[in-house]
C-alpha cells in the first residue's frame, strides 16, 4: 500500500496540453498587441489627414510668399524699409528682432549685430541716450532731450571742412603722445 501512497503523489502534464496553454497564451497577447496596433493606425490615419488638409490650405500662402522676394532685395533694403516704417527711434537689437519676426535669418554672418550696425549707420539716422544707447531713426525724428547726434551721412561741404579742421587736432595730439 505504500507503493500506492506513492504514486498518487505523482502528477501527469500531458506535454500537448502545457504546449495548448502557451499558445493559447501567446495568441491573447498578439490579438491584444493587434488591436493597440490597429488604434496607432487608427491614430496615424487621423494625423496624416490633418497633415494632408493642412498642406494644401498652406500651398497658396508658400507660393505667395513675399518673404523671398524681401530677401533677394537684400538686408540693406530690409533695414532701410524697418526704419523707414517705425515711428520711432530702435535700437539694433529691436532691428534684429523685427526682421527675425519678418522670417528673416542673419545668423550665417559671422558677426550679425556687427552686420546690422553697419547697416543702420549707412541708411539711418543715428543718437546715443544719456547712458549712451545706440539708437536709430527717420533722419525727421525729433531726437530725445540729452540725446547725442552720431552722424549717419556725410556733412555738407562747410560742414566738412569744420570737421576736417576739428579732426586734425585729436591726430596731432595723437602724434604728441607717441
Amino acid at each position: 500500500m505504500a507503493a500506492m501512497a506513492r504514486s498518487s503523489h505523482i502528477v501527469y502534464r500531458n506535454p500537448y496540453g502545457q504546449l495548448q496553454t502557451h499558445a493559447e497564451q501567446e495568441l491573447a497577447l498578439l490579438e491584444e498587441e493587434r488591436e493597440r496596433l490597429v488604434q496607432r493606425t487608427e491614430e496615424i490615419d487621423e494625423r496624416a489627414r490633418q497633415l494632408r488638409e493642412y498642406l494644401k490650405a498652406v500651398a497658396p500662402l508658400v507660393e505667395k510668399d513675399p518673404g523671398h522676394a524681401q530677401a533677394e532685395a537684400g538686408l540693406t533694403n530690409l533695414c532701410r524699409q524697418i526704419i523707414d516704417s517705425t515711428p520711432r527711434w530702435v535700437t539694433a537689437q529691436e532691428v534684429r528682432t523685427t526682421l527675425k519676426a519678418m522670417g528673416m535669418d542673419i545668423s550665417s554672418y559671422t558677426n550679425p549685430m556687427s552686420v546690422l550696425h553697419s547697416i543702420l549707420h549707412r541708411v539711418a539716422a543715428c543718437h546715443r541716450d544719456a547712458e549712451g544707447k545706440l539708437y536709430f531713426g527717420r533722419r525727421d525724428l525729433i531726437r530725445p532731450p540729452g540725446s547725442k547726434v552720431v552722424r549717419a551721412m556725410p556733412l555738407p561741404q562747410e560742414e566738412q571742412s569744420d570737421s576736417k579742421k576739428n579732426a586734425k587736432v585729436p591726430l596731432e595730439r595723437e602724434t604728441k603722445r607717441a
